[in-house]
């Protein structure tokens, strides 16, 4: 297959990537950044100019977008906000658009989002695919950004919308910014704990896209997430089982909102129990459905 990637050089991007390549598939980065692109199939593209190489998009088989600002990097200003609202929703329209176009349009085309579209949910409640949006920033975002790719069913392009839970690596994400303090020993659960985190494990992410490719009866949301979520507290036990440290500092959530504002309301002190219903349903196999198991891979 031809695979186009864009965001091919973030965390989950560059694991898309050497999957893929890995299993034998042409794949082309869709990037802004000109040293970037590497190959003569690789695509350039301009936001600020609503721009993209459309002739060499042409073609490809799967699109896998997957582009936009970090939502983790700073505190949310107005500025920052606004910035991760643009790159997200400005990159899908230009791709959406420049689809349409084609003569040769993708067979499917995927779309990052996220878990936050459900917004804060109690421990005892359960979501999956088929709730509703829920409230805040996240959930405004994620929404928009779903409805920004909308339009591509009606030109015959498979569409789903992957909305990744908390992704766990090493290399980069909630895990890594965490470990330091829990190997110094100074882990601890945020605030009450009673939080839900759904997750995900790096290495499980590419295997969940390929099914999803191959699997034509797969459209919509999909939720990208592990089987098994789990506090916050549980979270912070095992992690620090895993490791071999004391987990004995909880972080005050007034700690949270003094440093980090609406940001750390939204992503450290809320979260959702959210079911990967699709993937249950059509027999997906779990690499790392327990997180004790993905943490014990991973680290």
């Amino acid at each position: 297959m031809k695979i186009a990637i864009s965001g091919a050089t973030g965390l989950i991007g560059s694991t898309f990537k050497e999957f893929f390549l890995r299993n034998g598939h042409q794949v082309s980065v869709i990037s802004r950044h000109r040293g970037f692109l590497k190959k003569t199939s690789d695509i350039f593209w301009d936001l600020n100019k609503n721009y993209i190489d459309t002739k060499a998009l042409e073609g490809h088989d799967v699109i896998i977008h997957l582009a936009g600002a970090n939502i983790s990097a700073q505190n949310w200003s107005a500025a920052y906000k606004k910035e991760i609202r643009d790159s997200r929703i400005k990159s899908t329209r230009l791709l959406v658009q420049t689809i349409q176009c084609m003569s040769n349009r993708p067979k499917v085309f995927l779309c990052a989002s996220a878990f936050g579209y459900y917004g804060h949910q109690e421990p005892e409640a359960v979501v999956d695919e088929k709730s509703p949006a829920g409230s805040g920033f996240l959930a405004d975002v994620c929404r928009e950004w779903e409805n920004a790719s909308a339009d591509l069913v009606l030109y015959g392009v498979r569409l789903v919308h992957m909305r990744f839970g908390i992704v766990l690596s090493k290399k980069g994400g909630a895990l890594a910014k965490m470990l330091p303090f829990f190997y110094w020993g100074l882990g601890g659960r945020l605030a009450s704990g009673r939080q839900k985190m759904s997750w995900i494990a790096i290495d499980e992410i590419p295997r969940m896209v390929d099914f999803i490719i191959g699997h034509e009866e797969i459209c919509g949301p999909v939720n990208m997430v592990s089987p098994k979520p789990v506090t916050n507290a549980e979270f912070t036990k095992t992690l620090g089982r895993v490791i071999d440290r004391p987990t004995i500092f909880p972080v005050p959530a007034a700690m949270i909102k003094l440093f980090f504002g609406q940001m750390g309301q939204e992503l450290l002190l809320e979260g959702a129990h959210v079911k990967p219903s699709v993937f249950l349903n059509t027999g997906y196999n779990f690499q790392y459905p327990d997180l004790t198991t993905a943490l014990k891979h991973i680290l």
